[in-house]
């Protein structure tokens, strides 16, 4: 196994997402040049999702029901990187995520963070519902510049950190950075796949 990058922390939010958070770890833990830290900030959640972080080897912060915007938050002041590395707690990471998007932000001082393509799947216990059966995975929509799924300079969220008092904060905190004039890297590249299932919050 390669060294691990000692600047990277993966940083997972979740509330009530056991069913997909152990499987959202290991795909962090197993990329080619896997993070120095994997971290899960638990959001008040009521069944077990602490338990399962830890058993899959994550540093675990336990809080309050406080909300996305708070735990990243919080999870962005406890990482030991320089980089954070954002991901949903349903979704995963290609083996090759942090490499990739690590070799385009080095040399790139003047950028805030590194994002990349996402791929949709209908998670496997699914695809045998009436709903989902025989249904293609959500169109691509090109790269995914939100938050969740890229790499960022721990330094640039502690400057401007997320709203606290909106539900899904991610967009907010997309435009506050356009309007400060922050660079956010492009790749071509898919770096996460994106899961589809009953509880995703866009759905709601």
């Amino acid at each position: 196994m390669n060294d691990p990058v000692p600047s990277v922390t993966v940083l997972i939010c979740v509330r009530n997402g056991a069913d997909y958070l152990t499987e959202a770890i290991i795909s962090a833990q197993r990329q080619s040049v896997p993070p120095a830290q994997v971290l899960v900030v638990d959001d008040g959640s009521r069944d077990g999702s602490a338990a399962a972080a830890d058993a899959a080897g994550a540093t675990v912060v336990r809080q309050p029901p406080l909300g996305l915007a708070a735990a990243r938050n919080e999870g962005v002041r406890r990482a030991e990187g320089t980089l954070v590395a954002m991901l949903d707690a349903d979704d995963l990471f290609v083996v090759d995520a942090l490499q990739n998007m690590c070799a385009a932000l080095r040399p790139r001082s003047d950028a805030i963070g590194c994002v990349g393509r996402r791929q949709h799947f209908i998670s496997p216990e699914l695809t045998a519902e009436p709903e989902f059966t025989g249904t293609a995975p959500p169109a691509d929509a090109g790269p995914c510049v939100l938050p969740a799924g890229g790499l960022w300079r721990r330094e640039s969220l502690l400057s401007e950190p997320f709203d606290t008092s909106l539900v899904t904060p991610d967009l907010d905190w997309v435009n506050r950075c356009r309007e400060l004039g922050r660079i956010t890297l492009l790749l071509d590249d898919v770096v996460f796949h994106r899961r589809v299932h009953r509880n995703n919050m866009s759905r709601d």
